[in-house]
């Protein structure tokens, strides 16, 4: 331009035009210019360049969550930039995502990456993500031995369910604490037993309680003495015939008894602890597996009754009739027999020990497995407690 002549002096205005379009990938695209026109001006052209420059492309790893000691999730790419309709199959190489977890990683927070992504249309940047690890669920029971009466309480012991990676109880960071509500003194029943206190950053502990059972006595059928029978404790029976009547489980602790026939009765598993039996007639009757702790059955007759696996701790049978009576695996210990008639009973696997014997008569008594007054065994002695009264 001369003359202060510009643009705006030319008779026709230029048309430029390029060969790229908005999709066009990365590359140099061709502009040109053409009609420009003005008498004063010989008007020649130059081609010149578009160039198309990569998009920016974020491609970031996901944050996923597992728990321990399962299986590693896939880390994928998530992206951000994609432009003309591309996706992630648009790219000529497809990036590759890992973590440094693995399934034995303990809890806690874990790096994810992706790389290796390429493509001409795109400059491509990385974000990072995080893989979380939880805890793994691990039940903790508590055991549920059984005992027999006065037997020493066992150790409460935890059982587990859930352990992974070859964990096991050592693997803690907290024992556990087990216990019951059980005591040495404890009368036969269920008690609680439940652990507590274990620790773990691998996992989510929960507790299942387990129970204590301590039977009158061992391999009775009846065990424990109680039952779901009629509730009569406390009940004036005074002097009532009461004779083959089904009292299997019934309560009775408490009542009065005293003059009562119960000849034939069923009470077996009854709950007759501080019952007044005083003068009661017992003949025949089926007391296995009854609670007869404390009880008072001086002058009662029991001959021929069955009174297996009963619980006699501390009764006093002072001049009963147990004539014939089945006395086996009995609990006698401290018990007042002074004067009983105890000819032809039988007392195999009963414990004695501490009961009292005096003038009883023990004429033909089966001691088999006996624990005797003394607190030595029959077996000990030709089978027999005769000499440890």
């Amino acid at each position: 331009f001369v003359n202060g002549d510009s643009v705006t002096s030319l008779s026709a205005q230029p048309s430029c035009t390029t060969t790229a379009t908005p999709s066009s990938p990365v590359g140099n695209y061709e502009t040109s210019c053409s009609g420009a026109a003005d008498p004063n001006y010989n008007v020649t052209y130059v081609a010149g360049t578009v160039t198309v420059n990569p998009a920016p492309l974020t491609v970031t790893a996901t944050s996923p969550t597992m728990t321990y000691g399962g299986a590693v999730p896939a880390i994928t790419p998530a992206y951000t930039g994609f432009v003309n309709g591309d996706t992630a199959s648009s790219l000529t190489a497809q990036p590759t995502c890992l973590t440094t977890a693995t399934s034995s990683s303990p809890v806690g927070a874990y790096s994810t990456s992706c790389s290796q992504a390429s493509d001409p249309n795109y400059t491509i940047s990385y974000s990072g993500g995080i893989l979380t690890v939880d805890p793994a669920p691990l039940t903790i029971t508590a055991s549920s031995p059984t005992i027999t009466y006065a037997e020493p309480l066992p150790a409460i012991t935890a059982g587990y369910s859930g352990f992974v990676n070859g964990d096991a109880a050592p693997s803690l960071s907290t024992q556990p604490t087990c216990t019951t509500t059980a005591t040495a003194n404890s009368q036969p029943g269920n008690y609680p037993a439940s652990c507590s206190g274990a620790q773990d950053l691998n996992y989510t502990i929960s507790y299942v309680p387990g129970t204590l059972t301590v039977l009158l006595v061992a391999a009775c059928p009846n065990s424990p003495y109680y039952g779901t029978g009629q509730n009569l404790a406390g009940q004036r029976l005074k002097g009532k015939n009461l004779a083959s009547q089904n009292l299997v489980g019934a309560n009775l602790s408490g009542a009065d008894l005293s003059g009562a026939n119960l000849s034939g009765a069923d009470l077996a598993g009854a709950d007759l602890q501080g019952a007044d039996l005083h003068g009661v007639n017992l003949q025949g009757a089926n007391l296995q597996g009854a609670n007869l702790y404390g009880t008072t059955l001086q002058g009662v007759n029991l001959q021929s009754s069955n009174m297996s696996c009963s619980d006699l701790q501390g009764a006093n049978l002072k001049g009963t009739n147990l004539q014939g009576a089945d006395l086996s695996e009995d609990n006698l210990t401290g018990a007042t027999l002074q004067g009983t008639n105890l000819q032809y009973a039988d007392l195999a696997e009963a414990d004695t020990k501490g009961a009292v014997f005096t003038g009883a008569n023990v004429q033909y008594v089966i001691w088999s497995n006996t624990t005797c007054p003394d607190g030595t065994n029959s077996s000990a002695d030709a089978g027999s407690c005769q000499g440890h009264i």
